[in-house]
């Protein structure tokens, strides 16, 4: 492991011991990378990734509205009665100075979130019934959001 990849992770608000860091999936605008951990004899994994500032050029600020809308859909969430969000909406690890990102000695934005176990993602779809549960995904996201209020 990169001993600045350890670096990274460990600004981080991530629980239990950093056992690794590897490349993960087939994005193609940010790079991914799987991190686990060891708490009480169980891994704990997340999602870090590192933003790809040619594209987003204020990552902080795309952090930030990041957690309004996930804050907002959470709170939804729990309004209905689901106790258990994590599978529903991401989850944003703040760093130890409570930011949505973090910027290395390189100008890198780097942000981590739970890992959704047991979830897929497409690069390209394969059939209808893919693209109906993408719509109906997108089409529920949509439902959640329609009350968000203007930023500040």
């Amino acid at each position: 492991m990169q001993k600045n990849m350890v670096q990274i992770v460990r600004e981080f608000q991530i629980d239990g011991n950093l056992i690794h860091v590897e490349s993960y999936g087939t994005g193609h605008i940010n790079d991914t990378f799987l991190v686990a951990c060891n708490k009480d004899k169980h891994t704990i994994r997340y999602t870090l990734q590192r933003i790809n500032h040619s594209i987003f050029k204020s990552p902080p600020d795309v952090m930030k509205n990041i957690g309004r809308v996930t804050d907002h859909i959470r709170c939804k969430l729990q309004q209905a009665g689901l106790t258990n969000t994590t599978r529903h909406v991401l989850t944003v690890i703040p760093t130890h100075n409570d930011e949505g990102c973090y910027r290395d000695n390189e100008g890198n934005y780097w942000r981590i979130y739970n890992f959704i176990d047991r979830t897929r993602t497409y690069d390209v779809l394969d059939t209808p019934t893919q693209a109906y549960k993408a719509a109906r995904a997108f089409g529920r996201f949509q439902k959640y959001l329609v009350d968000l209020p203007a930023p500040h």
